[in-house]
């Protein structure tokens, strides 16, 4: 089976999801700002802003299409990675390596595929950008906080990185600053999500080479 195909097929349609699914919301947010109908501004004394709460759930849909896109990616990446596994170790003569460890599958696969002889050390991309859109899967599926439709990072999550894909230019401050107290939320915009993607079809790319060599 030639698994880079059909993973390429997913990656294909998580790209298409999201640039399907934003544009509804992003049409809703442009209509609000332009004041166009039916977000047309009537006189209203109070001075607040009017139409903020439809405003603040568009922008909810968006950075929820984004999260549902990043776990499209995630499940696309355990899937190769397993896949590469299984067609190696039908090979004559190879033993099966575990795949399950403490620090989550992401390692485990990653572990179990060095053990057949791939040096990650010479991947052409970052691998802890994989780590990270793991993570931020991860978060999407353990929500801790019914007051917002966002998500949030866990500190020791931010920790381990010395640069965060996941993060809002306007949260690196907090993030930097080692504030416990404050929370960053798992941001995904349209270019974070294809940078992403990207990243995901070169590492498959370069790690179906592997196989063959």
């Amino acid at each position: 089976m030639d698994i880079q195909v059909f993973t390429n097929e997913r990656l294909k349609f998580a790209r298409f999801y999201y640039s399907e699914a934003v544009k509804p919301f992003k049409s809703i947010i442009g209509l609000i700002e332009d004041e166009q109908p039916p977000y047309v501004p009537v006189y209203d004394e109070s001075g607040e802003p009017q139409f903020i709460y439809e405003w603040v759930q568009a922008k909810d849909g968006i950075e929820a299409v984004g999260l549902a896109s990043v776990s499209m990616l995630s499940s696309a990446l355990q899937l190769y990675m397993n896949g590469w596994l299984d067609r190696e170790e039908e090979r004559p003569g190879v033993r099966l390596v575990k795949r399950k460890g403490n620090n989550g599958w992401f390692h485990a696969l990653k572990d179990a595929i060095e053990h057949h002889g791939v040096d990650f050390t010479q991947c052409p991309i970052d691998v802890d950008v994989l780590e990270q859109m793991v993570l931020a899967r991860n978060r999407t599926q353990h929500s801790d906080d019914i007051t917002s439709n966002s998500v949030r990072h866990l500190r020791k999550d931010l920790n381990k990185f010395q640069s965060h894909v996941f993060v809002s230019p306007s949260d690196v401050a907090i993030v930097n600053s080692g504030n416990t107290f404050s929370w960053v939320r798992v941001y995904v915009d349209e270019s974070t999500f294809n940078n992403v993607a990207d990243t995901l079809e070169v590492f498959c790319t370069w790690l179906e080479k592997q196989h063959w060599t």
